[in-house]
């Protein structure tokens, strides 16, 4: 039930400020749902967001809604006041927005999203070890060690399945054709209506990669559109840092092995790549003294039992290499 402040506020709000409402719950709505907006646009909206986030979570939207409308006017004429120029950095546009955000925009209000917009409203972690999950849908995945999956609890199974993904997963799809699952991983999407496959896709690293067992699934990206449609034993590399990508086959085994628990895994691996996994699996501090392994790209199975040392004697074999310890760090040197 609204209260009596907030029917005043809204008699009170012109033609004008009710366009400007309506323009920023189209524009929050593009933000939310991952959509590219213009770089003024963004920084806006998460500006706003991060203004008021620990009060977004407020459960009643209304009285949320009062007390940022109070505290900003205030704040408004306070800067008046005292004449300070930092006023043009809170127009009343913004005002609006943020009551559209506190009080028309409920789904901010049950769930705050990151800046990517990836809802947090459900968030399974894999810290120190992988694990499986089951998703609604009776979807499986897979979570590396080091990974986060996300998705919106409420529009899950709805008309599609859609969820976000920080890291490395394998995933078994529940087959239904009328709900594509979509993946989406650093820069790329996944979309798949039933089938298994593995999904890198570690921000930072440049190298996206995804991975067939079985069935169907098309690789997209918001920059290049579809980049391929994969079937089994079929495997996408995506650079992403001059968006370049290859096709190749492989046995699925060689990208999704580590799911068995007792593998690491590295599948067209980078030094950044091989560097987290370092650390996530044996706690090890890797470097590499100048630029010898710039370039590499390591496929390779490792037993958990072995530790970093059969991955550092690959690595010196192949690029003449050796290597010094003192602690948790490592360094690779010629």
């Amino acid at each position: 039930m609204k209260t009596e402040n907030t029917k005043k506020d809204e008699r009170v709000r012109t033609k004008e400020e009710q366009r400007e409402l309506d323009a920023f719950h189209d524009l929050l709505n593009r933000y939310l749902s991952g959509e590219p907006l213009a770089d003024h646009d963004r920084q806006m909206v998460e500006g706003i967001v991060a203004h008021e986030g620990e009060e977004a979570t407020d459960a009643d939207a209304t009285e949320a809604g009062e007390r940022v409308w109070s505290s900003l006017q205030k704040e408004l004429e306070d800067k008046r006041r005292r004449r300070s120029p930092k006023v043009m950095h809170f127009p009343r546009y913004a005002v609006a927005a943020m009551i559209v955000v506190l009080i028309g925009i409920g789904s901010l209000l049950v769930y705050n999203t990151t800046q990517a917009g990836i809802p947090l409203n459900m968030e399974i972690v894999a810290d120190a070890a992988m694990v499986a999950e089951t998703l609604p849908d009776g979807s499986v995945v897979h979570l590396n060690v080091g990974s986060k999956l996300h998705y919106d609890k409420k529009k899950f199974n709805v008309k599609n399945r859609e969820v976000w993904l920080v890291g490395e997963a394998f995933f078994e799809v529940t087959k239904n054709p009328e709900k594509p699952f979509l993946v989406h991983g650093d820069e790329i999407t996944t979309t798949v209506k039933g089938t298994s496959f593995n999904v890198k896709a570690y921000p930072g690293t440049q190298t996206n990669v995804v991975s067939v067992r079985d069935g169907r699934v098309e690789v997209s990206t918001v920059k290049d559109g579809t980049l391929a449609v994969l079937t089994r034993n079929r495997q996408l590399t995506l650079n992403t840092k001059t968006h370049s990508c290859r096709t190749d086959s492989l046995e699925w085994q060689n990208a999704g092995g580590w799911i068995d628990g007792t593998t690491l895994v590295l599948n067209m691996a980078g030094l950044e790549e091989i560097k987290l996994k370092m650390k996530q699996y044996y706690g090890v501090e890797l470097s590499v003294r100048g630029d010898a392994l710039n370039e590499i790209k390591l496929c390779g199975k490792y037993s958990h039992k072995e530790g970093a040392k059969a991955l550092l004697r690959q690595m010196c074999d192949i690029y003449g290499m050796e290597y010094s310890t003192k602690g948790n760090r490592i360094e690779l040197y010629r």
